[in-house]
């Protein structure tokens, strides 16, 4: 719809305006036009606007973007209010995949030890495989349950290293629901069990002869 900031006003800006549960939803998109050019009954710039066409472009993609936020959440069978929608209607949407959003992180991460970066890229290579075109909308607690038991199942990982790989995902989705690409953190839900793990001591000679070799690789690699 059409808003003047005030009544003297000759142009004004376009609104959009509906209800989410019964609350009232309203932004502007930032589109300026003068009064005489507002076709009210078709709610679009009218061609007397010298940039109609691009005005009513931007007007058509946000209210495409808002449908996209409907379907999504209709799709996935979840319940919608006035503060989920705002938030899924303005996340960032500047990565194509979560590979390409744990990529750039892990950039930034300098400080990351090479064993950790080493785990990490193992843990995300194995995510990868598992799913090539993984999106924040794809992972949820369902996701999650059946990528831990395609970790025990098809990696034959014990649950100590399922477990490991999935404190590595908890990671970067809590990243990335705190920098504003996930509408909710399913890992709120979904909990790393801690494993008792079986430790097993090398006697001396075990442990001098695993030196031994460790000295004779090293010679070698010189």
């Amino acid at each position: 719809y059409f808003r003047k900031h005030n009544q003297k006003a000759t142009n004004g800006f376009v609104w959009v305006s509906f209800y989410v549960q019964r609350q009232k939803v309203n932004f502007t998109t930032k589109v300026s036009v003068e009064e005489k050019n507002w076709n009210e009954k078709k709610k679009r710039v009218s061609s007397s606007d010298k940039l109609a066409a691009d005005k009513n472009l931007i007007i058509e993609n946000v209210l495409a973007r808002i449908n996209n936020v409907f379907v999504k959440y209709r799709l996935k069978d979840k319940k919608m209010t006035r503060e989920t929608f705002l938030r899924a209607y303005n996340r960032p949407d500047d990565y194509d995949t979560f590979f390409d959003y744990v990529a750039a992180k892990q950039r930034k991460l300098t400080r990351m030890e090479l064993g950790t970066y080493c785990s990490h890229r193992s843990a995300i290579n194995k995510l990868r495989q598992y799913s090539p075109t993984l999106h924040f909308d794809d992972i949820d607690t369902h996701y999650l349950d059946n990528y831990f038991s395609h970790l025990k199942k098809e990696c034959e990982n014990n649950d100590n290293t399922a477990y490991k790989n999935m404190a590595i995902l908890k990671k970067y989705v809590r990243l990335a629901y705190r920098d504003g690409y996930m509408d909710e953190n399913p890992f709120d839900d979904w909990k790393i069990r801690k494993v008792q793990s079986n430790c097993v001591y090398l006697v001396e000679e075990e442990l001098n002869r695993l030196i031994e070799e460790s000295v004779n690789y090293l010679s070698r690699m010189k």
